[in-house]
């Protein structure tokens, strides 16, 4: 995630009640409203509910990640009064995405954010004042979607209320979580090294000759693709396509089963690729989730290459 997420609160003043808009492009030939709009990392504008997958946040440490965003004044001319701002948690957002989606999101605990600062003035005769975030990942349970909505509370000028949009008076910080998210200890895990190709017939049949490399007590994240997919990284095998030596893992809609298969671009770089998972123990209230990877491959295309054979334990955190 970028430190600091651009995230413009376009205002623009009117003195009716909150509607309904489009986002605005030309301020002098539509009702100005008060907005919050953001850009992506391509400088591409989003804003409101529809954008919701742009409002996604990823945390690569534990580190506090701050956030930002700036409140504009968007209008044909700019005011003759300072603008009086007020932005905060807006839970009811929250509530009403959960009542049409099947992806159900809890708030955010509030140990887990801080706005840094609730009220903001634009100067008179001036657009912008900004607004900051911090998150705390250290905080954050990856069993758990989270969602925070900030809004626009409230924005006034010279005693005059200013509108706020029906459509993108929010922005829809999130998490998604899942069950299997989380750190897990691999204990055993190794990988056998073979010359050409070697049969087996998979688990239960014993893998053939002697394990070339260990790394059990390895501890990886699983990184959380959404509510029923996870991604964990594969042993110590190198990348055939850059960043494809991953295990995809697949719960149905209960955590009871579970599927395995390697990163799509594995199989591009990589044959012969036959994956397992067994000895599934799912997550409870009571238990963490384990279970046992075997992926047999060959490590070039076309079988052309040598066999390697790896077999994981994970253990969740």
């Amino acid at each position: 995630m970028k430190k600091l997420l651009a995230i413009i609160l376009i205002i623009s003043v009117t003195f009716t009640s909150c509607l309904k808009d489009t986002p605005n492009v030309d301020f002098s030939s539509i009702t100005p409203t008060m907005e919050i709009l953001f850009h992506d990392a391509n400088g591409t504008q989003h804003g409101g509910l529809e954008s919701f997958g742009y409002d996604g946040l990823s945390f690569s440490s534990t580190t506090p990640d701050t956030l930002y965003f700036v409140v504009n004044l968007a209008s044909t001319n700019t005011l003759s009064t300072p603008v009086n701002v007020t932005v905060g948690a807006n839970d009811a957002a929250r509530v009403a995405y959960n009542s049409t989606s099947s992806l159900q999101f809890v708030a955010m605990p509030s140990n887990c954010y801080k706005i840094l600062n609730t009220t903001g003035t634009i100067a008179a005769g001036q657009r912008l004042d900004t607004f900051y975030v911090v998150f705390y990942p250290a905080n954050f349970d990856a069993t758990q979607s989270y969602m925070l909505p900030v809004g626009v509370v409230s924005a006034t000028s010279g005693g005059q209320n200013i509108n706020i949009s029906g459509n993108f008076g929010n922005i829809y910080w999130h998490v998604i979580g899942n069950p299997m998210g989380g750190n897990y200890v691999v204990n055993p895990g190794g990988r056998w090294n073979y010359t050409g190709q070697v049969v087996w017939a998979g688990p239960p049949a014993a893998i053939p000759g002697t394990m070339a490399t260990n790394y059990a007590g390895t501890t990886v994240a699983a990184s959380i693709i959404d509510p029923y997919h996870i991604q964990l990284t594969m042993g110590n095998v190198p990348d055939p396509v850059s960043g494809s030596a991953y295990y995809i893992i697949t719960a149905n809609s209960t955590y009871s089963s579970v599927t395995v298969s390697a990163e799509p671009n594995f199989y591009v770089g990589y044959s012969n690729v036959q994956a397992w998972i067994i000895n599934y123990v799912p997550h409870t209230s009571t238990q963490k989730a384990s279970f046992e990877i075997l992926i047999h491959y060959n490590n070039t295309t076309g079988g052309a290459g040598n066999d390697r054979i790896v077999d994981e334990v994970f253990t969740q955190q």
